[in-house]
């Protein structure tokens, strides 16, 4: 599993790649929130929200993405069954609209900005299964502690045996709880 840090582009390849292996046809298509960055105080342009703006798709279930300023991929996490992105991100973020940012836990770098990916309300389930696949994928820097590396194994049949193979006791970001 390749250390390297990872952009916004290896996760649409990971996405794609769970999409093509794991998902059968005809489910509803995962929905892209705006970036959210952590420090503007106002909008730069359409495409980028502020810290005074709400939590993109922040009550929905899904997966966010924690960023570093150079687009670097820091943290991926999840809001399934009893809870939503806005709740989970409010947990790592706090401030009112009317305060700066302030970031809780250690990281390996500054939290600069936001991504959410939020899945259908019937599908609130897949959110733990999409987490688990893309830190096993990506492998972001603050996800580590704890976690169970996986090994996938192509077979003849092409369906993928997934086989925990070891630990990893590396201090990183909080533990994720949710």
């Amino acid at each position: 599993m390749s250390q390297s840090l990872k952009t916004i582009n290896d996760i649409q390849a990971a996405l794609d790649h769970y999409n093509a292996t794991y998902r059968r046809e005809g489910l509803r298509e995962w929905e892209w929130g705006q970036q959210l960055d952590l420090h503007l105080d106002e909008r730069r342009d359409e495409l980028t929200l502020c810290w005074k703006d709400s939590w993109p798709h922040g009550d929905r279930a899904g997966v966010y993405f924690v960023f570093a300023q150079d687009e670097h991929l820091l943290y991926v996490g999840k809001a399934s069954m009893g809870s939503c992105m806005g709740a989970r991100l409010s947990s790592w973020f706090q401030g009112s609209c009317d305060e700066i940012c302030k970031i809780r836990g250690t990281w390996s770098d500054r939290p600069a900005h936001v991504r959410t990916l939020a899945v259908a309300d019937e599908m609130r389930f897949e959110a733990a299964a999409l987490e688990e696949f893309l830190i096993n994928k990506l492998c972001p820097p603050d996800n580590c502690v704890g976690v169970k590396q996986i090994r996938y194994i192509e077979q003849a049949s092409d369906k993928p045996e997934i086989i925990a193979t070891q630990t990893i006791l590396s201090s990183a970001a909080e533990t994720d709880s949710n």
